[in-house]
């Protein structure tokens, strides 16, 4: 995500719960033959609440406004930079530690609330 008058990206973390949403608006970019990186997109948060009765907020995303030739131009150029920058990164998994079941946590699918299991 770039804001508008910023040079450098922001990673924008989402819950689980949201990922569907999400999906779902970059099918209907690519549906429309639009990439990602050519649209303003509007993000905001929408009250919902999960099979146990639990509230939580969940993202919702629609183009604000498609971008300007300049801008596109531009931002073609920062993707091209991240692109060539994330095939340069790599990383390590840690397979030393080992975990007992009953210690390990689990997510909720829904929020992305991260669950306890009871002991």
């Amino acid at each position: 995500m770039l804001r508008e008058g910023e040079i450098f990206p922001l990673l924008l973390p989402l819950p689980t719960g949201s990922l569907k949403e999400f999906t779902k608006y970059i099918k209907r970019l690519l549906s429309k033959g639009r990439k990602s990186n050519s649209v303003v997109t509007r993000f905001s948060l929408k009250k919902a609440t999960n099979s146990g009765g639990i509230a939580y907020s969940q993202a919702q995303f629609a183009i604000d406004r498609t971008l300007t030739a300049e801008e596109y131009a531009l931002i073609g150029r920062l993707s091209e930079q991240v692109r060539a920058y994330s095939k340069r990164v790599g990383f390590e998994v840690d397979n030393t530690a080992e975990t007992d079941i009953d210690e390990e946590m689990f997510a909720d699918p829904e929020t992305g609330e991260v669950i306890e299991p009871l002991k």
